[in-house]
């Protein structure tokens, strides 16, 4: 049992998310990339769980991501997915226990396999100048993100970079298809990632991932990924971007990552995905996705396809061999249209045009089935907490748990921010069944959080206030 002085500090380290990464070998990311977030409240964005406005990020935690994903670029020219924008909004995700993935572009922009534009500040530099301000770059980034108590789980140094990075420098293909060029690629890798490492306290640790667009691609893939690594790349997951119209069915997905988990050492991740919950338009920006797009027969492009095709992502990813299948990051959640602010992937959001987030995003409950994986949810806890009834509520409602042993319990509530609102129990309390009658009039309408704490485990429901 937790000693009594500790307990305070740790629940509320569980809830903020303070507390170091732990690799853990069966942890599954289940995760997000909400870098438009900061762009899309700016517009007037207002995101909701059935009308109720609430944060986006709680409300995607509540449907079962654990884990964001945030891009960084130098210098921007429009001001968000700049150091300030990834500090603000690790700081949201933290406070509500996200784990977090940083993606560098090394480029004041987009990043991807037709543009890979070498930072303004670094043009015209040699390549070892440049090498030190990759290393430079990558270790102050994460030394400005551990001093806000948040250590990334995983980096990938460049994003899409099948072709390489930091162009013409890091280029490695057509003409560039060379040994220089390949050598030169693996360098700025490797000083990103000893940048990293730099950065890091004895103990911590953070998994560097190689980022690819060539999901449906195996030869390409294959002839990426052995270059990295007979060059002596240093990394440790191989994350792949996953989009259908592109990158064909998924069934040539799951070929092609059975293929890649049994030739390389390496964890895989689906690192970016997404699928239409309507082909439809509301705002007049263009969207990518549309009613000539080609999607895939099996799901249809509404709100059930798109969760099922989260699902057997899940699965496909789950059930790698080896135990390599370490996540699935849906891109872009959160990028829905706002008065101020268009979006070209409204139809492939989580949230619907009026901002309330869909059924579909719930597919991120979805246990994976494969035995590998049970481990991580087979150590259930020593107590049952069951959902609040009625739930939403106003005001009063009623909190049900059992305890399976002798314990001592907790029971705080926090709203979205994490601030504490509440303490409803913090006692040593024998086994059996227990009953809350909780009246909330002192708090105005919203999502809040209920925590039970015992000397050994925590659990967590949403309660929605409707008054």
């Amino acid at each position: 049992m937790l000693k009594s002085s500790n307990l305070t500090l740790h629940i509320l380290l569980i809830f903020s998310g303070f507390l170091l990464p732990q690799q853990n070998q069966d942890f599954f990311y289940k995760g997000a990339d909400v870098s438009f977030l900061s762009q899309t409240e700016s517009g007037g964005a207002v995101y909701k769980i059935s009308g109720v406005p609430v944060d986006a990020l709680a409300a995607l935690k509540e449907s079962g991501i654990n884990t964001v994903r945030l891009r960084l670029w130098n210098n921007p020219q429009n001001g968000y997915s700049n150091m300030n924008d990834l500090l603000y909004l690790a700081r949201r995700a933290k406070n509500l226990g996200l784990r977090l993935m940083l993606d560098f572009h090394f480029s004041d922009t987009w990043a991807d396999p037709a543009h890979q534009t070498i930072p303004s500040a670094w043009q015209n530099i040699s390549f070892s100048s440049l090498t030190d301000s990759v290393r430079e770059f990558s270790g102050n980034t994460i030394m400005r993100l551990r001093s806000e108590g948040i250590i990334p789980d995983i980096v990938q140094p460049g994003n899409e970079i099948s072709c390489g990075m930091l162009w013409n420098h890091g280029n490695v293909c057509g003409e560039y298809n060379n040994p220089l060029q390949w050598s030169r690629l693996v360098q700025l890798i490797n000083a990103s990632a000893e940048g990293i490492r730099s950065a890091l306290a004895p103990g911590e640790s953070v998994k560097i991932m190689i980022h690819s667009e060539r999901s449906g691609d195996l030869p390409a893939a294959q002839w990426f990924f052995t270059n990295l690594i007979n060059y002596g790349a240093q990394f440790d997951i191989i994350g792949l971007s996953y989009y259908p119209w592109w990158h064909g069915r998924p069934e040539t997905l799951n070929s092609n990552m059975q293929s890649l988990a049994q030739n390389y050492d390496k964890e895989l991740i689906i690192t970016e995905t997404a699928y239409p919950f309507t082909t439809a338009w509301y705002d007049t920006t263009h969207n990518i996705v549309g009613p000539s797009t080609p999607l895939l027969p099996d799901y249809p492009a509404s709100v059930a396809g798109q969760k099922e095709f989260i699902e057997n992502l899940i699965g496909i990813t789950a059930s790698l061999p080896g135990n390599k299948g370490k996540g699935v990051f849906y891109w872009a959640p959160e990028y829905i249209s706002s008065p101020g602010f268009g979006s070209s992937w409204e139809n492939l959001a989580l949230f619907d045009f009026a901002g309330n987030i869909l059924t579909s995003a719930y597919a991120f409950q979805y246990i994976p089935s494969s035995a590998e994986h049970e481990s991580e949810f087979k150590n259930l806890p020593d107590f049952t907490l069951f959902q609040n009834y009625p739930n939403p509520f106003n005001p009063e409602t009623q909190i049900k748990y059992t305890l399976q042993k002798p314990d001592f319990v907790s029971i705080k509530v926090y709203d979205v921010r994490g601030e504490l609102k509440t303490v409803l129990q913090n006692s040593f309390l024998s086994a059996g069944k227990y009953s809350i009658h909780y009246d909330a009039s002192e708090l105005s309408s919203g999502v809040y959080f209920l925590v039970l704490q015992t000397g050994s485990s925590a659990k967590s429901i949403k309660m929605t206030l409707i008054r």
